[in-house]
């Protein structure tokens, strides 16, 4: 190993002795790659559970194609998606806000050379909500230059419901948690709704994280399914920012009665509690080729620590570092481990 690259994990070793104990994964853990026509697993679920979140995935990537024309959600560079057992054991690869794990269930990122989706799997249903939720953040960059952040978590949560059959799809059903939120806290101002971005406190703090994911839900669903006239004003919204305009601006192209108008109507839709769903017609399922292996123990460590170190927090460095050192143990000389601790020196080197 480089001198260099000895000292700086030298660096980061002691810098994690601040941060919470390591929580490598642990020698039962069973851990399964699993490759589809337009992703790649990384899962400590249940077989059976994975083979369903794959195929649901796959139908969800070829529904949003089939209504969006002209849209290609395909990509050169691999979409990878982790699930973990249960939230104790995503805890530690969770992002950080204010030196803690963030409250999600779930997140995603794009990198240069990948997009990554986490999730835990403890729960069936709320697994699936996760992976449609999750997915959508990737399918809108792929549409949209930028994305406010009401307009991407609203989006993802209607489609967090996505309920799929063999001619068509259920979505936008409505939410129960979202509902009680909205009766029982006041809402935002859409002023102020549309200001928040991902380093706002009601993105992030769990307090006041429920009126803002409840209320992007509500005025989506209002705008796409509650009222028809509303609805073609939406799809101008959805064409200007696909031609750059940002968020705000496109909604008053769009919408030039103004925010007080909409948030009044919105605030009626919510009381009118009329929450329906959309049924869409869509081609039949294709059959599915899944391929399905055992992770060994030194690529699950490496693959870990990727998730890690490609979030490009450098408090994360250490517990990085840490599983490429664990995976090099379980197999000395393992090339994959041995690149990310090369790929660690700059960063480490700017700590």
């Amino acid at each position: 190993m480089h001198p260099a690259l000895r000292r700086s994990l030298a660096g980061l070793l002691v810098a994690s002795l601040s941060l919470p104990a390591s929580a490598l994964p642990r020698e039962r853990d069973r851990w399964l790659r699993v490759e589809t026509a337009h992703f790649v697993f990384f899962s400590a679920a249940k077989e059976e559970n994975t083979r369903r979140i794959a195929n649901n995935l796959e139908r969800l990537h070829s529904v949003l194609e089939q209504i969006n024309p002209g849209v290609e959600l395909g990509s050169d560079r691999p979409i990878y998606l982790y699930v973990f057992e249960d939230d104790r054991s995503l805890k530690p690869y969770k992002p950080l806000y204010n030196g803690k794990p963030a409250n999600v269930s779930g997140y995603f990122f794009a990198r240069p050379e990948a997009s990554y989706m986490v999730m835990q799997g403890e729960a069936d249903q709320e697994v699936e909500r996760i992976l449609y939720h999750e997915y959508m953040h990737y399918a809108l960059g792929r549409i949209y230059a930028t994305v406010p952040a009401w307009f991407n978590e609203g989006m993802a949560e209607l489609y967090s419901t996505f309920q799929p059959s063999t001619r068509h799809v259920e979505i936008g059903h409505p939410i129960g948690v979202h509902i009680e939120t909205l009766r029982d806290k006041k809402l935002i101002s859409l002023a102020r709704l549309f200001a928040i971005d991902s380093s706002s406190a009601e993105y992030n703090e769990r307090s006041r994280q429920g009126i803002f994911y409840a209320e992007s839900w509500a005025l989506i669903h209002y705008l796409l399914l509650g009222n028809r006239a509303r609805r073609e004003q939406t799809f101008q919204f959805f064409k200007e920012m696909t031609e750059g305009k940002p968020g705000v601006e496109a909604f008053h192209g769009a919408f030039p009665e103004g925010e007080a108008q909409i948030e009044k109507e919105l605030r009626e839709y919510i009381r009118g509690n009329r929450f329906t769903f959309a049924l869409v017609p869509v081609k039949p399922a294709e059959t599915l080729e899944i391929r399905m292996e055992p992770l060994a123990r030194e690529e699950t460590l490496t693959r870990l620590g990727e998730l890690l170190l490609n979030q490009g927090d450098r408090a994360l460095l250490p517990e990085a570092g840490k599983h490429f050192q664990a995976a090099l143990a379980a197999r000395p000389g393992y090339e994959p481990a041995l690149a990310a601790l090369r790929r660690m020196e700059p960063a480490a080197s700017h700590n």
